[in-house]
């Protein structure tokens, strides 16, 4: 078995060599890779754009309802931790009273709606069943 020849200083030593890009290289290959990757890039941006279907649009009762729960819910949570609790019960006490207030001017809510459709849908299933047996 022959020894592992032994490491001399000399071969610690590190040479730099500085490496450069030979200008072939660099007009055939790096530029064409980098006109290919940005032109990818935006082909798959635009596409995407183009086969996204368009939003649905939302109707303005079920809007304010998404709305109320979502404030509802932040200002439950503390407001990410921004409010005080003297700064929490002011917000409630006034939302509260500004619900009540629109609550007794208007007497056709999103509420009151959607209670409305659910008896309209309790005597739909009502009849149905009369008919039917």
């Amino acid at each position: 078995m022959s020894t592992p020849p032994s490491l001399s200083p000399d071969h610690l030593v590190r040479t730099t060599q500085t490496l450069l890009l030979d200008s072939q290289i660099r007009d055939w290959v790096v530029l064409p890779l980098l006109v290919i990757m940005i032109s990818a890039g935006l082909l798959r941006t635009h596409v995407g754009r183009l086969l996204r279907p368009a939003p649905k649009p939302i109707p303005t009762m079920d809007a304010r309802a998404r709305s109320a729960l979502q404030r509802s819910a932040r200002l439950k949570s503390g407001a990410g931790g921004f409010l005080s609790g003297g700064r929490w019960e002011a917000r409630r006490l006034a939302w509260s009273a500004r619900a009540e207030s629109s609550s007794s001017n208007v007497s056709n809510g999103w509420l009151r709606q959607e209670a409305g459709r659910a008896e309209i849908d309790k005597k739909l299933m009502e009849a149905a069943k009369e008919t039917n047996g």
